[in-house]
């Protein structure tokens, strides 16, 4: 017994290590046996039997057991059953942390599983969901595009400008939900769906449910807003539960709420999703049961931001049960016949947003067998994608189609179409032979060729490539067509494969066909042809290089039709085409077109179709869409400049103003008809607007006028060539004589005022008879008339106290000068104006122009050192109000002192708003930096009417002079520009020529201005831009403004030479 016994114990632990092993390889063998039924058979209970022995085996290897958990949960999940896949997935998790491989599998699971599904409370005979996929998620993309752009708080920006202080509204309302906090409550929104389970002629049964996650706040408002309108009921299932009536209601908890609609299968609903809630039953759902559904997994519901699905033919059968047949709309009938509602099995939509893009998604289902005759007449064949090796690489858009063959409905429609128009039996060739067309468009080049004055030259940049089976046939297809339409006038044959049609406008139509390579193009440029033919034949198109090929190299197999566009490339092709008018707007419509461009160079927008036998899909997407903090400011720049391009329209549709300077004198001119030496100071402004009869020639009447002022009156010159003077009517304006229009404050009101005058000088040879019209005025006023070689003269004196005011330069007076003209005796024969267009002057104070006394408008020394204000040294009062907080110089400026500008918020607002018809502006400055191109300010700004411009976006007016007339910006340059460097900035225009002046040196003298600049509602100001929150750092001294141009002397002589 001895000997044996140690023979007995080795026995034993050889059987015990030989059972282990056999132990072990048992569970190998199961794990074997439970994959072959769940992956092969696809009988998962049981795989889910075999799984489960292995794991209560306690004896089983700790990586096995794992395996097995693993695959069990798989199983729960291909049935749907998420509650018993997570309870396996967990414990894995919880239990068998060492097996990283798993544990990294079932961490996205667990995380997917986690977000509640709403419609797995949907029943299965649901007709219609949509759901928001994980709003959370949404709310949080969404913000993240909005990041570093004034939306980025969009709740508070609805809550802005909140009116009504004390009440409550609805902007008050949303402002408070769309606070940041609020922001936050709605990122932990799990889930929102809503189902509808039938259709009713009243209110058709639906369901909402609700998983607001962690947030008590909304979701205490929901509950809040669900108690106005519903009634305490009886608690289902220990859930807080609401009754609405006629059978709607509504059942929460902490972790979901679920509303039914009113209906009689409201209730029924309510208690239905409740129970599945709770795992009381386990009844089909929409989301476990349904084969049409079950096309959209949960992932994808999740992921994407909206998922509409729509039971197609069962809802179709639903409304086809409650209409009686004679009911039955005719509509319903066609499209009955037309769609083959009964066989559409569903229809699927999506919309996903990304921060960098988003895509929408439909797809039509449809039933094997099905006639539908909609999707028949637009269904093609699959796209080749070798046929877009004739797209050029440097392409920036494309569309592309397959030709079905001749017996298809679409074929027989189109075949039918071309011969009732033409008369032409071409289908089947044009069907059988042609397989695909591509559309192309490349980058706008000058074409080589002369263009039609009535095509654009963008056209050129189009192309069109036709592969088919023979490119000869496909010639002499295009050669009938075109000739039976009348859209060729001639044409040559193929030599060489070139050939080219002869358009009505005589523009040619090049062609190339390549036999060997199936392919024909077509363009109105033979550059473009030749590129598209050596794309195709070296295989360097757009499949193998340049924008659009990242999309076209993943493109799918089943891919039917195709659209294609890169942004960067179609904003340039825009900008090609827009019809600007040139000028500082339209620079910078142009420079934010550039930066948008630059911005979106990678982007894309794709359209593609699959339109498989029983299945027709959509796909719309963009595609590398860049932070849209890069895009808002150009974009805005765009529609501002738009804006004030569309809003000129009236305003250079309107008859302009016109604007005469009144020249200062020292010496009066003696009222006695003849012209002394201190008239030859004044401009004369010639009468060009006549009324009624239309004169002969200068002769038979012409007239212009001059005008001067002293501190006391007004004078006025008026010259006449008038060859036959008359005086026989007792009314002045039947004979030959003049009117002048005065508005003291050019008020422009229309009617007449206390300060609107009507003058008229009624010309005699002996007793000539002067008087006021509206209120008599004539004390003071002195007159005379003066017969000339070719005419005859008139010399006036208006006392300002008589007229009302006292202008100084700068301010202006309404103002017209007319002539009437009699020959012959009777009536007027015609009669000149000055602004006036239509003979309202008398009635309409409107109708006057505008004369300003000439001089010195405003002289801003800065030589303060102290205060909040700039003194006008002009001697018009025109003191100035600082912004910000510029720093006074005593003694830092070139002249005297200075203001300093910081360039953020610092500027002088003069509050000057007159318009000047002519004009000299004038300042030193010194800057720290150089001009340069990232805003647009300078010194002296007032938009439209004058500006210096330091610092602009556009070449010509960095660093340089600006004014904009007829719409139509002009700039004069200043040359270089240093930093640190006291410079003499003054600029001039005359009503013909803008100059720009440089340390009292004429720099750019630009003759391309002509006429009055438009009209300019800013101020002035110093160190800012007139309109736009822009400012100029820099050290400012000694800005002047006049209304009149200076001469170089004069420049020179402000400049210190």
């Amino acid at each position: 017994m001895r000997k044996t016994k140690p023979f007995t114990i080795v026995l034993l632990v050889l059987v015990g290590v030989v059972g282990a092993i056999a132990l072990a390889k048992s569970a190998s063998v199961l794990l074997r046996e439970g994959l072959y039924s769940e992956e092969v058979e696809g009988d998962l209970d049981a795989a889910i039997g075999v799984y489960k022995q292995i794991i209560a085996d306690a004896s089983a290897p700790r990586e096995q057991v794992a395996q097995a958990l693993y695959r069990l949960g798989m199983c729960h999940m291909k049935r749907k059953d998420e509650i018993e896949a997570t309870a396996a997935f967990r414990k894995l998790a919880a239990d068998y942390g060492d097996q990283t491989q798993l544990i990294e599998k079932v961490k996205p699971l667990l995380e997917e599983l986690g977000n509640a599904d709403p419609a797995s409370l949907m029943p299965p005979d649901t007709l219609a969901y949509i759901e928001i996929g994980s709003p959370g998620k949404q709310v949080e993309t969404i913000l993240s595009m909005l990041k570093d752009t004034p939306f980025e708080n969009p709740l508070a920006m609805i809550g802005q400008n909140q009116s009504n202080e004390g009440q409550i509204g609805p902007q008050q309302i949303i402002g408070s939900l769309m606070n940041p906090s609020m922001m936050a409550e709605f990122k932990k929104i799990r889930g929102i769906g809503i189902g509808i389970t039938g259709i009713t002629q009243d209110n058709p049964p639906a369901i909402a449910v609700l998983y607001p996650g962690k947030s008590d706040a909304l979701r205490g408002i929901i509950q809040m807003g669900l108690g106005f309108v519903g009634q305490p009921a009886q608690a289902i299932e220990g859930m807080t539960t609401l009754s609405f009536g006629d059978g709607g209601g509504a059942a929460y908890d902490d972790t979901v709420i679920i509303v039914t609609s009113p209906s009689p299968r409201g209730a029924e609903l309510l208690q239905w999703s409740v129970k599945q809630y709770k795992g009381l039953i386990k009844e089909p759902s929409l989301a476990s049961s349904n084969k049409s559904f079950a096309k959209i997994g949960k992932k994808a519901r999740q992921d994407n931001m909206l998922t509409l699905w729509f039971n197609a033919d069962e809802a179709y059968q639903n409304l086809k049960a409650i209409l009686p047949p004679d009911a039955m709309p005719e509509e319903l009938h066609m499209a009955e016949h037309f769609a083959d509602l009964k066989n559409i099995d569903d229809v699927i939509a999506s919309l996903s947003v990304r921060q960098s893009g988003l895509a929408l998604d439909a797809n039509v289902n449809l039933r094997e067998g099905h006639n539908c005759l909609a999707y028949n007449m637009i269904r093609t064949p699959r796209l080749n994608r070798a046929a877009l090796n004739t797209v050029p690489s440097d392409a920036i858009a494309l569309i592309s189609l397959g030709v079905g063959e001749s017996g298809t409905p679409q074929a027989v429609a189109v075949s039918e179409q071309i011969r009732n128009a033409m008369g032409l039996d071409i289908g089947p060739q044009l069907f059988d032979n042609i397989e695909q067309i591509t559309l192309f468009a490349v980058p706008f080049r000058k074409p080589t060729e002369q263009l039609s004055e009535d095509m654009p030259p963008q056209i050129k940049s189009i192309g069109l490539a036709i592969t088919s089976v023979d490119p000869q046939q496909t010639y002499q297809i295009l050669s009938s067509t075109l000739r039976s339409a009348n859209l060729i006038t001639e044409e040559t044959q193929p030599t060489g494969g070139r050939f080219d049609f002869t358009l009505p406008n005589q523009q040619k139509l090049f062609g190339r066909m390549d036999q060997a390579g199936k392919v024909t193009v077509l363009s109105l440029s033979s550059d473009l042809v030749d590129a598209s033919m050596n794309a195709a034949r070296q295989r360097a198109g757009s499949l193998q290089g340049g924008p659009l090929q990242e999309i076209l190299q993943s493109l799918p197999e089943a891919t039917s039709k195709l659209a294609v566009v890169n942004v960067a490339g179609a904003m340039q092709y825009a900008v090609e085409n827009m019809e600007l008018p040139s000028g500082q707007v339209a620079d910078r419509v142009r420079e934010a077109m550039a930066q948008l461009t630059q911005a979106s160079a990678k982007t894309t927008v794709r359209l593609q179709t699959s339109e498989e036998a029983n299945s027709f899909a959509v796909h719309l997407t963009v595609d590398n869409l860049p932070p849209i903090s890069k895009l808002l400011g150009p974009m805005q720049q765009i529609a501002d400049g738009m804006s004030e391009i569309e809003g000129r329209d009236e305003e250079w549709g309107a008859e302009p103003v016109s604007f005469a300077g009144i020249a200062p004198t020292d010496q009066a001119p003696a009222v006695d008809g003849k012209v002394d030496g201190c008239w030859a100071k004044a401009q004369a402004y010639a009468l060009e607007h006549n009324f009624y009869d239309s004169v002969a020639d200068e002769s038979d009447c012409s007239a212009s006028f001059k005008t001067l002022c002293d501190k006391d009156n007004l004078y006025v010159l008026v010259e006449v060539a008038d060859d036959e003077l008359c005086n026989d009517s007792s009314e002045f304006w039947y004979d030959d004589g003049v009117e002048i229009f005065v508005d003291a404050d050019n008020s422009r009101s229309g009617s007449y005022g206390d300060n609107d005058c009507q003058y008229y000088f009624h010309w005699h040879p002996a007793s000539p008879v002067m008087g006021e019209s509206k209120h008599g005025k004539t004390d003071g006023v002195e007159f005379a008339f003066a017969r000339t070689d070719d005419g005859y003269r008139l010399e006036v004196r208006f006392p300002w106290n008589v007229l009302g005011a006292k202008p100084s330069p700068g301010t202006s007076i309404g103002f017209d000068v007319q002539v009437n003209d009699d020959d012959g005796g009777g009536e007027r024969d015609s009669k000149l104006a000055w602004n006036a267009v239509e003979d309202d002057a008398w009635q309409n104070t409107g109708a006057f122009g505008v004369a300003q006394p000439l001089g010195l408008v405003g002289w801003w020394k800065l030589d303060e050192s102290s205060g909040d204000e700039a003194s006008d040294a002009s001697g018009n009062g025109r003191t100035s109000r600082l912004e910000g907080d510029p720093t006074w110089q005593p003694a830092g400026g070139k002249v005297g002192g200075a203001l300093a500008f910081d360039g953020q918020d610092d500027y002088v607002d003069t509050g000057y708003n007159t318009d000047t018809p002519t004009w000299t502006i004038a300042a030193w400055v010194k800057s720290p930096a150089a001009p340069a191109d990232d805003k647009q300010t300078g010194p002296v700004h007032r938009e439209k009417n004058y500006q210096i411009n330091w610092d602009h976006m556009v070449d010509r007016f960095r660093g340089g002079a600006g004014v904009c007339i007829d719409g139509v910006w002009h700039g004069a340059s200043f040359g270089d520009l240093e930093a640190d460097t006291w410079y003499h900035m003054a600029a001039t225009y005359d009503g013909e020529n803008l100059k720009a002046y440089k340390n009292g040196v004429l720099i750019t003298d630009n003759a391309d201005p002509s006429g009055v600049p438009n009209a300019e509602g800013e101020t002035l100001k110093l160190a800012r831009h007139a309109k736009n929150a822009e400012y100029f750092r820099a050290t400012v001294d000694d800005a002047r403004l006049y209304n009149y141009a200076l001469d170089a002397a004069q420049i020179a002589k402000l400049a210190g030479k």
